[in-house]
């Protein structure tokens, strides 16, 4: 009797453990913008906008840069299973950010972003792209 019981008191402490571990190191779990792109965003030296009507914007200001990441950086995201969307666009923005070593595409469209070829939905809002379109045209 006195056997069976530290075991079960350390198969349950192993088994809250491991389920603990599991949802915190969970790809589809709630993610901060840092975490999913593969570009470190204090290093972004450049930044492509295309808009709706297929203008290519070029963002080397620094005080812009900041800004559009601050707001990429107001949501979460929480990448969906299998990357499948329920709705896709015909036409949208493309960014593109470069800190030399690695490039990232974002193609955001209501809530939901293409980060790199992985789909998130987006949590705390929606992409405004009105927003995106105000920080680029600020000189």
């Amino acid at each position: 009797m006195h056997i069976k019981v530290p075991f079960l008191a350390v198969l349950i402490i192993s088994i809250f453990q491991i389920t603990l571990y599991g949802i915190q190191h969970n790809e589809h779990s709630k993610k901060e913008f840092s975490e999913i792109v593969s570009v470190q965003p204090d290093n972004i030296s450049e930044i492509q906008l295309t808009d709706l009507s297929n203008h290519t914007h070029q963002i080397t200001n620094p005080k812009q840069m900041k800004q559009l990441i601050n707001y990429f950086n107001q949501f979460e995201y929480q990448r969906l299973r299998n990357d499948q969307t329920g709705y896709m666009p015909m036409r949208t923005m493309m960014i593109y950010m470069d800190d030399g070593e690695q490039t990232d595409f974002i193609i955001p469209y209501g809530k939901e972003v293409l980060i790199s070829h992985k789909t998130y939905r987006i949590k705390g809002g929606d992409f405004d792209e009105s927003e995106l379109v105000k920080i680029i045209s600020k000189e």
